[in-house]
């Protein structure tokens, strides 16, 4: 009965959120399909206490609401003096707390900050805060979706919606008490802001891009730094690209958002030092030593590199295919792991589809007709790696890559049901285009931008 008083509360938060989520979607095909992707966020919350109790027994969840309870006593107990403190250990700043709070100033204090804020108007309650945080990275996902349905046509929106924010391992990541929950709920933010940029819409883009930024820096800083990159690319395309796929020859674009993003680059770097250019290289280094000398079943080691960019640079495909593809059937040790590999190998069989369904010039057209699919390759690509790169256990992997797979999946779902544009040959005729598959659309523009 205690829990059913905070769990009704923030329940009722959810209905209303569906209800501005839903605005602007087509009722009979979208509206639908983003009900089931709130339901499947909102039953992930319960079953991710319920799997880390009683599956895990224990996890970062349930040490995080533990640590809320106790700070929570404190702050409901003289909140003139301690709430501040909780927000200076939301945003990573010396804080003077009763007690000692493991990984304060980083992404553990940060996530112990944000439980308690959520701990003192929901009673404690475990499922209430968790379904909180999965409310949060709900809405982030819907911001993401914005995107991938201004950017495409209107058929392929249900699919697109059901493969961004409704795949098992994500939706499970992202409904608890959780970093990955935080973390989405500001990259979507980011996404959308950075969409806003690159339609000229600058006050609106550059606020929503900058509270991602700073949430998401929070929790999971080498997201930003992956999408400082590839927010870069989505902008300078946008700028660059013809509706055929062809680009003009602007290098003042190129030159100027290169520059930007670099200096963007450095100054998150120096901001947290942690994810500064030396500094990742020397931190994943230290997790591939720390991988080999572990000792599990899930463990994997990619090869012997040393401390050096061109060491790990040699060891970036073999990264870039761990996160895609593994863990494979064969892999899967335990029920966790037999999830995981159903989940890799089906995007394996879509992948390979998708390159048997298509030619690869006219991926390439496709992609390189697009934008935001153009962003959304170099985001996998950069960001596969340094996940690839920095983890050594399959069991983990599923989780850190969760950034990653509403990207995937959005553009594995594009390529698969848009049939590709004709580009025009060099001398400016129409190339010729397949045979049109049976039951498909006309071919029509990939980005409406």
């Amino acid at each position: 009965m205690r829990e059913l008083l905070p769990v009704t509360m923030v329940l009722a938060v959810a209905v209303f959120v569906f209800y501005v989520a839903q605005r602007g979607l087509e009722r009979r095909r979208e509206v639908p399909v983003l009900g089931l992707v709130l339901f499947l966020h909102v039953a992930g919350a319960f079953a991710q206490v319920l799997i880390t109790e009683g599956y895990y027994g224990g996890g970062d969840a349930l040490f995080y609401h533990r640590q809320a309870q106790v700070l929570g006593y404190h702050v409901t107990a003289d909140a003139a003096r301690y709430f501040p403190e909780i927000l200076r250990l939301v945003v990573q700043l010396e804080a003077r707390l009763p007690v000692y709070v493991i990984g304060a100033g980083g992404p553990t204090g940060t996530m112990q900050g944000l439980t308690t804020l959520l701990s003192i108007p929901l009673q404690s309650s475990v499922y209430a805060i968790s379904v909180a945080y999965s409310l949060a990275a709900f809405v982030g996902f819907r911001a993401l979706y914005q995107v991938f349905r201004e950017r495409f046509e209107a058929k392929h929106h249900p699919f697109i919606l059901l493969a961004v924010a409704g795949l098992p391992s994500v939706v499970f990541w992202t409904s608890g008490i959780l970093k990955e929950a935080v973390a989405m709920a500001f990259l979507g933010w980011m996404v959308l802001g950075a969409h806003r940029l690159s339609q000229g819409r600058w006050v609106a883009g550059g606020g929503m891009a900058l509270v991602g930024i700073f949430g998401a820096s929070l929790v999971k800083g080498y997201i930003v730094l992956v999408f400082l990159l590839a927010g870069a690319v989505l902008i300078y395309w946008h700028r660059a690209v013809r509706p055929d796929g062809t680009l003009r020859g602007r290098p003042v674009y190129f030159v100027g958002l290169a520059v930007i993003a670099v200096v963007a680059v450095i100054g998150f770097g120096r901001i947290f030092p942690r994810y500064s250019f030396a500094e990742a290289i020397e931190e994943t280094h230290h997790l591939q030593v720390v991988g080999i000398r572990a000792s599990g079943g899930s463990n994997y080691e990619l090869g012997r590199a040393e401390q050096t960019l061109l060491s790990q640079a040699a060891l970036a495909p073999f990264a870039l295919v761990t996160v895609l593809f593994r863990p494979l059937p064969f892999e899967a040790p335990g029920a966790t792991g037999a999830v995981n590999s159903a989940e890799t190998l089906a995007v394996t069989l879509l992948v390979a589809w998708v390159l048997y369904r298509q030619k690869w010039r006219d991926l390439l057209a496709m992609v390189r007709g697009s934008p935001f699919l153009m962003a959304s390759v170099v985001f996998i690509l950069l960001g596969g790696v340094g996940i690839g790169l920095a983890t050594t256990n399959l069991g983990t992997l599923s989780r850190y890559r969760v950034p990653l797979m509403p990207f995937i999946m959005g553009t594995l779902v594009v390529l698969y049901r848009v049939r590709p544009v004709p580009l025009p040959s060099p001398r400016g005729a129409a190339h010729p285009a397949r045979r049109p598959v049976r039951g498909s659309a006309p071919s029509a523009p990939l980005d409406t931008r």
